[in-house]
């Protein structure tokens, strides 16, 4: 059976469609049909109303399949039984979409096995993939061709293999992962909120679909920014942690006027594709700096976006990467440090960093006192900044930097490293502070708003 309907209002639509099913032995197949490549989505619902599918209209991949077993069920859907009654299949469009959009239903097709063996949603957060103490690195922004990457979780699975990942976040375009292959790398089920291109958030560590039935209704598009503040605090309730995406970014800068008190993240360096035209992540290096300056205690990470390789073949996930220490491997470990700040991200590949305060080793993100110091290290020459509040103090040029000060109560500092070419900032150290006092009750375009206005060429 096919199901089809048409976007032609200018506001938040939401279609819902009461499919009784019956008998069904085997699976539900499901494939999307759509002129309209745009970020909308579909949830299926079964009689217990259980989510089985959590689907994007914006992906390369249009059939699924909603299996009795896990051997050939399709990512984005869950195995199990199949109670008769009542389906409902919502779609759902968050932005100014137009166009015709359609889905087809059938059940008991013949499949193939899809060769996923790991159930992302069923994964223990607090197993340990390594005991050790240590600093882990990974990506903690991926897409794949099931939203709009045009890359398969199986080159995704072979690259991370390849360049020796600890942790991957598969963050699809708000959907939610539930298949993958079993790897010695700690994957990790997590989403891009993506309600239009006027700003991304990425929902770190997933235990289940995001219900946006629940949340969505039809209102204009200036209620939107509800909407996600209403997702992120229920996220961050189930122990999710939020990152603003690409703030900046010339095609998909952040925009919604959230609370602050729902994000704990930043992404200061996004990607490896370059413009010419903007140094879109340096704006959010400084933006990051203001926001500390203004007492809120958000820290910075990192992500490639990967979508695809570049144009000379390179493939992009896990550039940059991000550096977690974490007391063991573990997804629960991982969130807890990155809550912390103990974090730094690098485009430079060998990079190193140690922390000293009064000659005991600190991490980035640690409140401190005293006598600090900074020893950075990578393989190319780069040239180091230490940043006291804002503003550039010390620079040095080479392979490796070391700093030294004394920090006073009120202040933050924190390292980056710069290409020697053009600048850009390639390495981000998150701050250590002295007894700063910390409020993050403000919202975004307060805060953006005053950060424009007050914008001087030399604040960093």
């Amino acid at each position: 059976m096919k199901i089809s309907g048409i976007f032609n209002e200018p506001k938040i639509e939401i279609f819902s469609y009461k499919i009784k099913l019956e008998n069904i032995r085997e699976n539900i197949f499901i494939k999307l049909d759509s002129e309209v490549f745009e970020h909308f989505f579909l949830i299926v619902k079964d009689p217990d109303k259980k989510i089985r599918a959590l689907l994007t209209y914006k992906t390369r991949i249009k059939e699924y399949i909603i299996s009795a077993g896990k051997e050939d069920t399709s990512n984005g859907t869950v195995c199990g039984e199949f109670p008769g009654g009542i389906w409902e299949f919502t779609v759902i469009k968050p932005y100014d979409i137009k166009g015709e959009f359609a889905f087809e239903v059938e059940t008991d097709v013949k499949t193939e096995k899809t060769g996923y063996n790991l159930e992302l949603l069923k994964s223990d957060f607090d197993k340990k993939y390594s005991s050790e103490k240590k600093w882990y690195k990974g990506d903690l922004h991926v897409h794949s061709n099931y939203s709009d990457g045009r890359q398969s979780f199986e080159t995704i699975f072979n690259v991370i293999k390849q360049k020796e990942l600890d942790f991957l976040f598969l963050t699809d375009h708000s959907i939610v992962p539930t298949q993958f292959y079993k790897s010695e790398t700690c994957i990790i089920p997590s989403t891009e909120i993506t309600f239009d291109n006027l700003g991304h958030i990425n929902v770190f560590a997933l235990k289940d679909f995001i219900d946006y039935t629940l949340f969505f209704r039809d209102s204009d598009f200036d209620k939107k920014a509800e909407i996600i503040d209403e997702i992120l605090k229920y996220e961050k309730i189930q122990g999710g942690l939020v990152s603003i995406n690409h703030p900046f970014h010339p095609e998909t800068p952040f925009t919604h006027d959230i609370d602050m008190e729902n994000a704990d993240l930043l992404e200061v360096m996004n990607s490896p594709y370059y413009y010419e035209e903007i140094d879109y992540n340096g704006e959010a290096v400084r933006f990051l700096d203001y926001l500390w300056l203004n007492g809120l205690k958000i820290f910075g990470t990192g992500g490639s976006d990967s979508h695809k390789p570049l144009k000379n073949g390179s493939e992009t996930v896990g550039i940059p990467l991000t550096y977690i220490y974490s007391e063991g491997l573990s997804v629960n470990n991982l969130l807890s440090a990155m809550k912390k700040g103990n974090m730094y991200i690098s485009k430079e590949p060998g990079t190193r960093i140690k922390i000293y305060n009064n000659d005991k080793e600190i991490l980035p993100g640690n409140e401190t006192a005293g006598r600090v110091k900074f020893i950075t290290e990578a393989e190319e020459n780069t040239k180091w900044n230490l940043v006291k509040n804002g503003k550039i103090i010390i620079t040095k040029t080479g392979k490796r930097a070391e700093f030294d000060f004394d920090i006073s109560e009120g202040e933050f500092y924190r390292v980056e490293g710069c290409s020697t070419e053009d600048g850009r900032v390639t390495v981000y150290v998150n701050p250590v502070y002295n007894n700063i006092k910390f409020q993050n009750k403000q919202t975004w375009k307060e805060l953006m708003s005053k950060y424009l206005s007050e914008k001087k060429e030399d604040f960093i």
